[in-house]
């Protein structure tokens, strides 16, 4: 597995990094598989997933040495730790 840090998911295929060609003609760097729309939509078997660390979960609190404690685990981890359960905070 791989991470790009602080990239969003993209919207669509165009506006991701991994698309390779034009709006129109262009194929996915990972599945080699080309897009139909013309990369103006993801594909239904996107390999792209999201990834949230501590730093933005809803489980986490922050203490005094910046640590976050995750109230799932039970234990503190940094900013840049994720796990399977971690959910966007609102």
């Amino acid at each position: 597995m791989i991470a790009i840090k602080d990239i969003e998911m993209p919207k669509n295929c165009i506006v991701c990094p991994l698309y390779v060609g034009k709006t129109g003609e262009g194929y996915c760097a990972i599945t080699h598989k080309w897009n139909a729309t013309g990369g103006l939509n993801r594909l239904n078997d996107c390999p792209l997933t999201e990834i949230v660390t501590c730093k933005d979960c809803k489980y986490a609190r922050q203490n005094n040495d910046n640590d976050r404690y995750c109230y799932l685990s039970g234990k503190y981890h940094d900013i840049y730790y994720y796990c399977a359960n971690g959910k966007i905070k609102e």
